[in-house]
């Protein structure tokens, strides 16, 4: 489960021009709001109708819909800036989510860790209906969420697409919110297939479980927030010797940076290199023991690791799934 932004504006399709030409005209909707979508999929390549989120603050804001036109069984809600929140989250849990995942337990629903998804009462209610929830590891969404590798992006491609090829049909065709149902409709039963859906969960290493499935370049080291070479603020003349040491202590800091990280990984990738000598587990604490160590001698430009988060999580859920199955054949 998660959710994605999808605009009234629309991004125009590429179109033929003059070579050389600077200003290219194209014709967008009048209306500058976006809308939350939140998606639910499973590994067999189904999903459960989305929920919209719009922008207003009473329901009157969703009269400017034609959501009869829309994705059949969609559920439609407002919020005052169409975001999530905890009330929305537990909302769409009790009245949408038991509604349509069918009677087979326990279940487990992957989502990323916000705040709104991690509410007592929403935990409260998934444990009395046998549902297990289940939070990626933060910043690792991009690897991890079926939904974010092979569905929003090709929704949000259709989609441009889809009203670009409708604003050509007649000058008086516009992108509105009553017309937007129908139009994102086509978009979601292009990008929601089965085929796209099994995909995601194949490439992100979930089913079936395979963490090989998570390239190489993503247990790079995190890159700091500051890598930037560091001034120091201070205006006044005079300065402590501490003050002193410290900006000169951030400066080589950060200039060995590059340095530090390219180390990291090389050793990283020479301990997966040796996986075929050693037991996958042994290996695997390994690799998590060295990349700990160094992120500890980096704590003052990096965060924690999304390679140990990336692994931990791989081998979590797989000892939660194995459980879970345990449980029920009894």
């Amino acid at each position: 489960m998660d959710e994605t932004s999808v605009p009234l504006t629309y991004k125009p399709e590429r179109v033929l021009a003059e070579t050389g030409s600077k200003n290219i005209p194209g014709r967008v909707g009048d209306c500058r709001e976006s809308l939350s979508v939140l998606g639910c999929i499973n590994a067999a390549g189904q999903n459960i109708p989305p929920m919209v989120i719009v922008k207003g603050k009473s329901s009157k804001s969703l009269n400017a819909f034609n959501v009869s036109e829309g994705v059949p069984d969609t559920k439609y809600t407002y919020q005052e800036q169409a975001w999530m929140e905890d009330v929305l989250s537990e909302t769409w849990f009790r009245d949408h989510f038991l509604r349509f995942c069918g009677p087979e337990r326990p279940q487990i629903i992957l989502l990323d860790s916000h705040s709104s998804h991690e509410t007592l009462d929403l935990i409260e209610v998934a444990c009395e209906n046998g549902i297990e929830l289940f939070t990626f590891p933060p910043h690792t969404t991009h690897w991890l969420c079926p939904l974010d590798k092979t569905i929003f992006g090709p929704l949000i491609r259709h989609y441009h697409g889809i009203c670009s090829e409708f604003m050509t049909l007649s000058p008086k065709n516009s992108v509105t919110k009553w017309n937007w149902p129908g139009l994102f409709r086509r978009a979601y039963d292009k990008a929601f297939t089965p085929s796209n859906i099994t995909s995601g969960f194949r490439k992100c290493g979930i089913y079936p479980t395979n963490k090989d499935m998570i390239p190489k370049e993503a247990f790079a080291p995190s890159q700091p927030f500051d890598h930037l070479p560091f001034t120091s603020p201070v205006k006044s003349t005079t300065s402590t010797s501490s003050e002193a040491n410290a900006a000169i202590s951030c400066t080589s800091s950060n200039k060995n940076w590059q340095q530090n990280s390219s180390k990291v990984l090389n050793e990283v990738q020479d301990l997966s290199s040796d996986q075929n000598q050693e037991s996958g587990t042994s290996c695997d604490h390994s690799i998590e023991q060295s990349l700990s160590e160094r992120t500890v001698s980096l704590t003052q430009s990096v965060l924690l690791s999304p390679p140990l988060l990336i692994m931990k999580f791989h081998r979590s859920f797989q000892q939660r799934v194995s459980v879970l199955t345990v449980d029920s054949v009894h």
